[in-house]
């Protein structure tokens, strides 16, 4: 059950075909799930940029946060995946010309061990923060089933909940993976002119039953105008960064 549903709010569902002639200027909130967004061309999303820049609350999920920041909406980053090399290399290898991958029986164990099937971790949530009201408790128990990865913001409020050091709670991750998870971030709000962009690495709507992190999710579509964030004494402009 979607949780606005639950909320008695009402709900638009666009698709993307339509995402061009939709009327943004009639919602707050606009939530990208799961999902390939590769079907939005350059109008589309450039729509949607100036949506946010004019004050909406863009919420992303999984491979869509990757989206939007590959899309340049936010100006956050990813972390380099410990697999990132893997499947190109191996497609070089096998003939990458002929626009399909032969591998081996065997190389199925090993794809195995490259995702992330259903585990929990546990997170260091911010609790003062908009996304965090209602919580009492810092320690957030997160159930994550893919490998978005995002590294920490630059702006030290920026990061809402991050992965602990030794994060893994129950269930079966490689090791690799677990580099990647372990002091990563689980929820970012970066801002975007006069809108934000809050981005989760997993989804916390999970087949509506892990409601810590549902939680979360009905935090930042209701109080989304709350979440302007100040730079902060750490921030680091592009230009510093880039010396």
């Amino acid at each position: 059950m979607w949780p606005a549903s639950s909320l008695g709010l009402p709900l638009s569902r666009i698709e993307l075909s339509n995402f061009g002639r939709a009327p943004l200027g009639r919602y707050t909130s606009i939530v990208l799930v799961g999902g390939s967004y590769t079907g939005l061309d350059k109008a589309a999303v450039e729509k949607l940029r100036r949506w946010v820049q004019d004050g909406g609350t863009l919420i992303t999920l999984k491979n869509a946060s990757e989206w939007a920041i590959k899309q340049g909406i936010v100006k956050e980053k990813l972390l380099v995946t410990a697999n990132a090399g893997w499947a190109d290399t191996t497609a070089a290898a096998k003939g990458k010309a002929t626009g399909s991958r032969r591998a081996d029986f065997v190389e199925q164990e090993q794809e195995g061990t490259r995702a992330i099937a259903g585990s929990i971790y546990l997170a260091d949530i911010d609790i003062t923060n908009p996304i965090g009201f209602g919580l009492s408790s810092r320690r957030l128990y997160v159930f994550r089933n893919g490998t978005t990865f995002l590294r920490p913001s630059r702006n030290p409020y920026a990061t809402v909940a991050q992965y602990t050091a030794k994060p893994l709670v129950s269930g079966y991750v490689s090791q690799a993976n677990l580099r990647q998870i372990s002091n990563s971030a689980a929820v970012v709000v970066s801002k975007a002119g006069a809108g934000r962009v809050v981005l989760f690495a997993d989804d916390p709507n999970f087949r509506h039953y892990w409601h810590g992190t549902s939680r979360l999710f009905t935090n930042a579509l209701l109080l989304g105008p709350l979440l302007n964030l100040p730079e902060g004494p750490a921030a680091i402009s592009a230009e510093e960064e880039a010396h």
